[in-house]
């Protein structure tokens, strides 16, 4: 996982949120998700080969969405880095529970869960743009 960074409850509750419907990925099985919960559904069924057709190192169709529509900078590093399905499935099921985890406590956390010991007013993450998805 890369650097870690504060998420205060609103912001995680924004990035487990359904994106706008401008905003969907389009997946080349013909699925569409609209949250991450569904991108990791969708990991789950896919097959390897169309993993990879989103996962090219040009495109990176997954990390680039992450970016820049649900605005997980971490998160869309790691699926730039990953080879495998299975991989990609590890990290967003692992932010989706951190994110869950930081969406229902009263003050910022770490991704990693743990209370910080001092942390200053949580900034909000907003969306730099649309995503263009190749179908």
């Amino acid at each position: 996982m890369t650097t870690l960074q504060s998420v205060s409850r609103q912001e995680a509750v924004r990035r487990l949120s359904n994106v706008e419907s401008t905003d969907v990925f389009y997946c080349v099985n013909g699925d569409v998700y609209q949250n991450l919960d569904q991108l990791c559904a969708g990991l789950e069924r896919i097959r390897d080969d169309q993993f990879s057709f989103h996962a090219q190192w040009e495109t990176s169709d997954f990390s680039r969405w992450v970016r820049s529509v649900i605005g997980d900078e971490n998160l869309a590093e790691d699926l730039r880095r990953c080879a495998t399905r299975m991989d990609a499935l590890e990290h967003v099921r692992n932010r989706v529970k951190l994110l869950r985890r930081a969406s229902t406590s009263a003050s910022p956390r770490l991704l990693t869960g743990k209370r910080p010991l001092a942390l200053g007013p949580a900034r909000l993450q907003h969306r730099s743009g649309h995503a263009a998805n190749a179908a």
